[in-house]
């Protein structure tokens, strides 16, 4: 009995090995690097609880707000903007943000998170937002 479940917990462990390789392997798919005029919008977050720190993306959407993923900041965390690390990271600057979490009619989350910038990022280039006078129909 003690072998099969030696053998169980080798090819468990085995598993999640191989799954880890796999789920990293996946993360980005076609990528390539942006031009130096590229994307300059792009924010990189650094998110800190003090014993963990999670890197993340996001997109200055104006001199205030950056758009990024709700997964990527928890409550209580201390949120680190880095804008103009493309294409020159030695002009990078960094800046707090507060993290708040968009909540619909029905009080459910999403997976979706403004960070207010506690300094605004004057002269960094922003997101085109698309012109709200014009929705889309569905």
């Amino acid at each position: 009995m003690a072998g099969m479940m030696t053998s169980l917990l080798l090819l468990l462990l085995a598993g999640v090995a191989v799954g880890r390789v796999v789920d990293l392997q996946k993360r980005i798919i076609g990528g390539k690097k942006c031009k130096d005029n590229d994307r300059r919008y792009h924010v990189r977050l650094t998110a800190n609880n003090g014993s963990h720190v999670a890197t993340c993306g996001g997109s200055l959407i104006s001199q205030n707000w950056i758009l990024t993923a709700a997964h990527c900041v928890e409550p209580g965390w201390t949120v680190t903007a880095v804008l103009n690390e493309h294409p020159d990271p030695s002009k990078a600057v960094s800046v707090n943000a507060r993290p708040f979490r968009l909540v619909d009619e029905q009080h459910l989350t999403h997976d979706i998170m403004l960070l207010k910038l506690d300094t605004p990022a004057i002269n960094f280039p922003t997101v085109d937002l698309p012109d709200c006078g014009k929705r889309p129909k569905p």
